[in-house]
């Protein structure tokens, strides 16, 4: 059984829609939302509404917390109030946690098909394989319960709490990968300027990629620019969904 985290912000239309899709396709599955100023009308396992905004890394941090509680040896599956699952999407995910005890994080790769395509993968590749990658997104990633017992989940860092994660796992020597889970996710519409906090070269980024490489030192370096890059080599080896 899957466990569902969503963490919400201020997009009722969205999460309604991501809760249905959630239902439609993996009727088994437990939702929980931690939801941000926008208090919304939603059937799910657990809602929490908080009046004001949290950040999505102490959102994603509480509702990791509130799940741990409530079933602590299931995988939880972070989702985005616009990531919308299709048949298959979340069994797909789960399975891949489930087969390959070694991965403390797994997401998804449909933001990046077109750059993996490019370095020589297949489509059969990223469907039936699953790909190292310095981090993923938390749009939609399965986390391993039994390393969130060892070395707990996300910080509450206002972004990058998903690369910061990855981060972490790979400093343990946990293995973080990507597959192609067939799920739809939609980017927020207004133009990001460097002054929005996810935008590459805004002053928040670039101070999280710093802190990660501060913490991080054997496995990632802030560059001048403001990106961070992986200074180790993933593993020999190959592993199936």
């Amino acid at each position: 059984m899957a466990v569902i985290a969503i963490p919400s912000y201020n997009d009722p239309k969205a999460l309604i829609k991501c809760v249905k899709k959630i239902k439609e396709t993996s009727p088994n599955s437990k939702i929980y939302v931690v939801e941000q100023k926008s208090k919304t009308d939603v059937d799910v396992d657990k809602y929490v509404h908080y009046p004001e905004p949290l950040g999505v890394g102490k959102a994603r941090q509480m509702v990791t917390e509130y799940i741990m509680k409530d079933y602590p040896n299931e995988i939880i599956i972070h989702m985005d109030d616009n990531t919308y699952v299709n048949k298959g999407s979340i069994d797909k995910l789960e399975s891949a946690m489930i087969n390959n005890k070694e991965f403390a994080y797994i997401g998804d790769c449909s933001g990046f098909k077109r750059w993996m395509i490019s370095g020589g993968m297949s489509l059969e590749d990223l469907d039936s394989k699953i790909h190292f990658c310095p981090h993923v997104g938390g749009y939609f990633s399965a986390i391993n319960p039994e390393f969130i017992k060892l070395y707990g989940h996300f910080s509450n860092m206002i972004v990058r709490e998903d690369v910061e994660l990855c981060a972490k796992a790979w400093a343990n020597g946990w293995w973080v990968g990507m597959i192609n889970a067939g799920i739809s996710h939609t980017r927020g519409t207004k133009a990001r300027t460097e002054e929005h906090p996810f935008h590459p070269k805004s002053k928040e980024m670039i101070t999280a990629n710093e802190l990660i490489s501060m913490k991080y030192p054997d496995h990632f370096k802030a560059t001048k620019d403001g990106k961070l890059r992986r200074t180790f080599k993933f593993p020999d080896k190959t592993y199936r969904i």
